[in-house]
């Protein structure tokens, strides 16, 4: 199993956006405890914080075999066997097959993980320059 990972920088903003968002919906919350909306705040907060440690743990892709895996919510799956186009537009590659098609958004990647990628899929031949 190869994990294809997440920027650094795309990480390192996430930790800091759902920090933020966690401590500042929380003061508001003990300031202002009457307030349902502050509440409400605090559990987006929490949920952002949880959708940040899924990417953290998961990184954005994984390659089981010939499976392509997109780690989102829920996560998309892709036969490189299958893959019949592969389309890149603005540094974004769009494999498609008879039945599926997954996006990927190379920018999102850090600069090993896309040399891998390149590598995967030109190894399948499915890569068009």
């Amino acid at each position: 199993m190869i994990k294809l990972r997440y920027k650094k920088s795309r990480i390192r903003n996430g930790l800091i956006f759902s920090g933020i968002l966690v401590i500042g919906f929380t003061v508001m919350a003990l300031l202002n405890p009457r307030s349902f909306i502050n509440y409400v705040g605090l559990a987006f907060a929490l949920l952002y914080a949880a959708m940040f440690l899924y990417d953290y743990k998961k990184q954005y892709l994984t390659i089981k075999g010939n499976i392509l895996v997109k780690n989102s919510l829920p996560p998309k799956k892709i036969d490189l066997s299958e893959v019949e186009t592969v389309r890149k537009f603005a540094g974004d590659y769009t494999l498609k097959s008879a039945r599926k098609r997954l996006v990927i958004h190379t920018d999102w990647m850090g600069p090993g993980s896309l040399n891998i990628l390149n590598e995967l899929l030109e190894k399948h031949n499915i890569l068009e320059e």
